[in-house]
């Protein structure tokens, strides 16, 4: 099912804002794969190499990484974007990977802890960051089947927006307000609960 915009709203003015005009939520993917990531420890230097490599024996083209906002263009225009744990941006670019319909290749959880995590397979692809034997494999897989790409990267940009976006999160917390004024036997007015 095609997706005519991957962010709705603020998103698509703030892109259009940074970038000069430069988004266009329906250009096509003019990448296959974004991986910017700062060496802020090993693994994270060991895996843009390793992409690197693969890239360079497989002809795949890499985005080239730059600022914040011309990464996000960057990943808006890549079939696939890495994410590892490391700083600040790269937990954003864990809920913004999705958001353009672009397939997530992440160390699982990143060891961010929230409900509802994304699933390998099904709304990202996980890698072993110890072990970056297997990556060519998963690569050569998801840019080869567009398909199985375009499912992964549908599925979590769905999963993203059902569980992960602004709306999604207050009423999340405002649930568990809810129950949490029931359990101590106070009742919040009707016109504030929420449904989770």
């Amino acid at each position: 099912m095609p997706l005519s915009s991957p962010l709705s709203g603020k998103g698509r003015r703030f892109l259009k804002r940074v970038l000069g005009g430069r988004f266009d939520p329906r250009a096509p993917k003019q990448y296959d794969v974004h991986c910017n990531l700062s060496p802020t420890y090993a693994p994270r230097g060991a895996l843009s190499e390793e992409v690197g490599r693969l890239c360079r024996l497989h002809g795949w083209r890499r985005a080239p990484a730059g600022p914040y906002g011309e990464n996000l263009l960057a990943v808006h225009m890549s079939k696939v974007a890495f994410t590892m744990r490391g700083s600040e941006p790269d937990t954003l670019h864990y809920w913004e990977i999705p958001s353009f319909r672009t397939a997530m290749f992440c160390d699982e959880t990143m060891g961010v802890v929230h409900p509802n995590p994304f699933k390998n397979g099904k709304t990202a692809v996980f890698y072993d960051p110890e072990d970056l034997a297997g990556l060519g494999r998963l690569l050569e897989r998801y840019l080869a089947d567009d398909d199985a790409r375009l499912a992964v990267a549908d599925a979590g940009r769905r999963h993203c927006g059902r569980h992960h976006s602004n709306r999604a999160r207050a009423r999340h917390f405002l649930g568990i307000v809810r129950r949490s004024a029931v359990r101590k036997g106070s009742h919040a007015p009707a016109s504030t609960v929420v449904a989770p």
